[in-house]
């Protein structure tokens, strides 16, 4: 099943200043600690979304910042969980 990726444009993102959290992280972070997990915090859990694809942390001059734009859905914006 295909699902939109989440495209990371926030302000200075492209000049290196890549987030360590979003919205998105710490709403999943508060919801994986009410179920009694611990230590995934909401920069482990930004990091594991990365890592499965859902979030596009490329910068614009690598490759797989175009690859993924020409070839999946992405969000640009994500409203807020």
């Amino acid at each position: 099943m295909e699902r939109e990726r989440i495209l990371n444009t926030e302000g200075g993102h492209q000049k290196g200043k890549v987030p360590a959290r979003n919205l998105l992280s710490d709403e999943i972070s508060r919801d994986l600690k009410r179920r009694g997990f611990k230590y995934m915090g909401s920069i482990t859990v930004y990091s594991h979304l990365q890592a499965c694809g859902i979030i596009n942390d490329h910068r614009e001059n690598c490759f797989r910042y175009h690859d993924i734009l020409e070839n999946y859905p992405v969000v640009r914006k994500r409203e807020k969980v």
